[in-house]
């Protein structure tokens, strides 16, 4: 399981300054660009300005320079992370949640979800994978389906320890998904 704290990041998020946290992220994972969680904190938070744009304080950011970053961390991922389970399912939920930012919608949403079959498949035993991976195939088919409601109760109890910490992508992520186990409780 990835710890996804990074105090330094997670404060920057946390007083909502974007631009200072891209840079700090950006220049940490350059300076060391085998760790896989630098890489995904910073796509996240190039994701979240871009999908977030208008609910979240912009005023001094550029659009633009977000969803270019993203896009080249995408393409940077795809060579270096494929076989990454972590790359595989945030990527994979990014991609299926707005597969727009990446390129043709049809075409994308189905790479986002082979990235979420795949991730699960090389670690089933991952709780937030498989229930990430579940709840995208089918959504109108989620009441009925107990595989996506045993693994949104699996994943309840891991959540606060899986995604400790004030950063985006931490309160992202648990927000989404406690949703999602709070309907099955």
């Amino acid at each position: 399981m990835t710890d996804w704290y990074w105090k330094e990041a997670d404060e920057l998020e946390k007083q909502e300054k974007w631009y200072e946290a891209k840079n700090y992220m950006y220049l940490e994972w350059k300076n060391d660009q085998k760790d896989l969680k630098k890489f995904i904190r910073l796509s996240f938070l190039c994701w979240y300005v871009v999908v977030e744009w208008g609910c979240i304080e912009t005023t001094d950011l550029l659009h633009e320079e977000y969803e270019n970053l993203l896009k080249e961390l995408t393409i940077h991922g795809f060579r270096k992370y494929s076989d990454q389970p972590d790359f595989l399912w945030t990527f994979g939920y990014m991609i299926s949640m707005f597969p727009y930012y990446f390129g043709e919608h049809e075409e994308w949403e189905n790479i986002g979800k082979e990235m979420l079959a795949k991730a699960y498949h090389l670690r089933p035993s991952d709780l937030i994978s498989k229930m990430v991976y579940l709840g995208i195939l089918d959504s109108s088919k989620l009441d009925n389906d107990t595989a996506y409601k045993k693994a949104c109760l699996e994943v309840s109890p891991i959540l606060s320890l899986t995604f400790r910490g004030e950063g985006a992508f931490q309160r992202y992520f648990k927000e989404v998904l406690e949703f999602n186990t709070d309907y099955f409780r």
